[in-house]
């Protein structure tokens, strides 16, 4: 090859492009993995209240089956409303963390489409390479065979000048 790929640094700068975004995609990746993970501590803590809650309000509807005296309900009915907005709290909280989890498997998403993209990028720089390769190499060959072509040229110039 006598001459050096001309699009050598834009191919250099496509490799720099698509290593950024699967380092991005491995940190988006990452990131959506540790919001499951709260996300996940969130659905059990919220599933824990929601069990607690059921459990004073079937507690709450015993006592009332029962007779129990009024001041005992009126106490497991405290107990129940600090019992609900312990689970409302929860269940916020779950909301929250569900969001950001959307939110993360979002930009995860992007992120992946984006090396997907320069991925095609970089595919389509390698094939262009190997066509300018290619064409080079013929370019090359007719070089070649031009100045072989003009060497038997002179060559047969001579002899005929010699025979003379």
């Amino acid at each position: 090859m006598s001459k050096k790929y001309p699009l050598h640094q834009i191919d250099i700068i496509k490799k720099k492009r698509l290593d950024q975004a699967e380092r991005a995609l491995r940190e988006k990746r990452e990131e959506e993995r540790v919001v499951q993970e709260k996300y996940d501590r969130a659905k059990q803590d919220r599933q824990k209240a929601l069990e607690a809650r059921d459990n004073k309000l079937n507690l709450l509807r015993e006592k009332m089956d029962e007779g129990a005296p009024s001041a005992k309900i009126e106490t497991i009915r405290v107990y129940l409303k600090i019992v609900d907005e312990t689970f409302q709290q929860k269940h916020q909280i779950y909301e929250t963390f569900a969001d950001k989890l959307r939110g993360a498997q979002e930009a995860t998403e992007a992120a992946r489409q984006e090396v997907i993209q320069r991925q095609k990028d970089q595919e389509k720089m390698q094939e262009h390479r190997k066509q300018w390769d290619k064409e080079m190499r013929a370019f090359d060959e007719q070089e070649e065979a031009k100045l072989t072509d003009d060497m038997g040229t002179v060559r047969f110039i001579k002899d005929k000048q010699k025979k003379q």
